[in-house]
């Protein structure tokens, strides 16, 4: 397939920080500086495909899902702390 037969021409595949960009950037009324940038381009909720993947997978009774279901709320959970408790320094040094 090639780029021409791609819908959205690749865009899509790119990472979320980067459609954050394309969006803020053209915004000169924001006047956005480079550190609210970075703090909004860092934290994203992760883990919501494979939550919705993991609770599919129990409902239909298969075997390990309770397994799947818990690894993907460990995950889902370790990313919000981690990202949550660092957004204070990410600020801090970006300041």
């Amino acid at each position: 397939m090639s780029e021409k037969d791609r819908p959205y021409g690749g865009f899509h595949l790119r990472r979320p920080p980067d459609h954050l960009l394309a969006c803020l950037l053209p915004d000169r009324r924001g006047r956005w500086t480079r550190n609210e940038l970075i703090f909004l381009s860092r934290p994203r909720y992760t883990g919501g495909i494979p939550a919705a993947v993991a609770s599919i997978l129990l409902a239909d009774g298969l075997e390990g899902a309770e397994t799947a279901v818990s690894l993907v709320a460990f995950a889902v959970c370790a990313t919000l702390l981690l990202q949550g408790t660092t957004a204070g320094y990410v600020v801090g040094v970006s300041a």
